[in-house]
This record gives C-alpha cells, structure tokens and sequence, in this order.
C-alpha cells in the first residue's frame, strides 16, 4: 500500500530527520566508535565477523583502545565471548541485574558504581548505542569477574 514501506537498514535518510533509522548492525557501529578501533582491528584480524552476526540479539561490552594497552589476546573468540550478552540490554534493564551470563557462560556481577555500574571489573563509560541487531556499551576496561 502507498505510505506504508518498512525500514530497512539499507535505507538512505537524513541524519537530522530520525537518529533511530540510522542504526546499523553490531560489526559496523563498531567500525564507527574511534575509542574501540582496537577491538575493531582484533575482530578484523581475527575474522571473528560471524560472531557478531549469530542471529538474534547481543549486547556488546566493548573496551576501549586503552584496556588493550600491555595486554596479548591468546583467543581472539573466547576474549570476544567473553565480551557478548545474550539479547539487546540496554543500561536501564543492566541496572536492575545482579548478575548477566555472558557467551562464554561467565555469571558477571553487576554493581552501582556513582553515577555508573560496573559489570564484573569494567565501568561503563558510553551505553545504549543501538544496532539492528543488538546493542554496544563501550567499557573502561576488558570484562572479568
């Protein structure tokens, strides 16, 4: 019927219309977070890009370029599962959690921390950037109990 096309993600529109139609999948809003290129390049190298593409939704936890400094990655998957919940979670439903299981099948605390909760050791600094498929929260630090 006239007037009544669906949204896609390939869909072409101005950004100053409706920020919500602009979302992307999890892989390429990733691409976009300057602070998290050094996750990006490690999925990259890795070629680990079906794992942000499993089918249903994830919320990714994403570090930033910093907590990569000093650190060597043995299994890019694992270090990636690790980082990955099941289904979109925004910051509002995290707050209200204990604890999430990740990919991996670690139980994560999650905990108030000022204005900010940390999820196992890593403070989120930057929440509820929506994906097609999912959600990112960028992190201060990797994800450990």
């Amino acid at each position: 019927m006239p007037g009544q096309q669906g949204t896609s993600e390939d869909q072409s529109i101005d950004p100053g219309i409706d920020q919500r139609l602009q979302t992307r999948r999890i892989g390429e809003t990733l691409s976009r977070i300057e602070e998290c290129s050094a996750l990006y390049k490690l999925v990259s190298d890795a070629d680990l890009w079906y794992v942000l593409r499993r089918s249903g939704l994830h919320t990714l936890l994403a570090p930033r370029n910093d907590a990569f400094t000093g650190s060597s990655i043995e299994d890019a998957e694992e270090f990636l599962n690790r980082h990955l919940l099941p289904g979109g979670i925004e910051s509002f439903d995290l707050r209200r959690c204990k604890t999430v299981k990740n990919e991996a099948g670690e139980m994560l605390p999650v905990q108030p921390d000022g204005a900010s909760f940390r999820i196992g050791k890593a403070l989120l600094v930057r929440s509820d950037m929506p994906c097609t498929n999912g959600v990112i929260h960028v992190v201060d630090a990797f994800v450990s109990k």
